[in-house]
């Protein structure tokens, strides 16, 4: 799939849009959530929304409550929230290419060789009980089109790992199921409060790797 820029850019507006009636109404919004949107566009050209996306972080700006820590901080200063370079964002965020797939499967030893395979059962055989390794063989098996069998294994997940619908919607589109895609991106921008999941939805569309070791995570 070539990259949809008209579509990631509908995507970040329609997260600007979210975060910006929240910000109206008194809301504490997320930081993180605000800066992948700028950062989607800067890395896309979206320049004329980067003063709606830079006023909201200066009322947003990243905190303690955004940060796990033990040292002894300042409270009354919070840091600013500056968003990178183009050229900076091109290298966190790297183009899709046709053996990206491949490449992050021989990263998982026998669980990407059974996948490379499609032999599911085999790779969900020795993940055992852990959702970690369970919820990557269910990632490749969306990269690799086999969409029904995934669902099911997802409606089984627990909720830490509903990020899989984030990859559900960006593989649909990508193989240019984009009715299907559409119905799921908007369940996502429905319940995404911080902007956060509309953004990686907005990398993908306009071409890149939406977060380090895409399809697998653990946030």
């Amino acid at each position: 799939m070539k990259p949809d820029l008209k579509l990631a850019e509908e995507l970040v507006e329609l997260g600007l849009i979210k975060l910006e009636t929240a910000d109206r109404r008194g809301a504490r919004l997320n930081t993180f959530g605000i800066q992948l949107l700028g950062k989607a566009a800067i890395l896309f050209g979206f320049n004329s929304k980067l003063v709606r996306i830079e006023s909201l972080l200066d009322r947003h700006p990243l905190t303690l409550e955004h940060v796990i820590t033990n040292v002894e901080i300042d409270r009354s200063k919070p840091g600013k929230s500056p968003l990178p370079t183009c050229e900076a964002l091109a290298k966190q965020f790297p183009a899709y290419d046709g053996d990206y797939l491949s490449r992050q499967m021989k990263t998982t030893g026998s669980i990407g060789e059974h996948c490379q395979l499609r032999d599911y059962k085999g790779a969900y055989s020795i993940c055992g009980d852990d959702t970690y390794y369970k919820a990557m063989v269910t990632g490749f098996q969306l990269m690799q089109g086999a969409f029904e069998e995934a669902i099911s294994a997802m409606n089984e997940m627990p909720d830490r790992w509903q990020g899989l619908w984030v990859v559900l919607a960006i593989e649909l589109q990508r193989k240019n199921f984009k009715i299907e895609a559409n119905r799921v991106r908007e369940s996502i921008i429905s319940n995404d409060s911080t902007g956060w999941d509309i953004g990686l939805l907005a990398l993908a569309a306009g071409g890149r790797i939406p977060w380090p070791d895409y399809p697998i995570f653990d946030w």
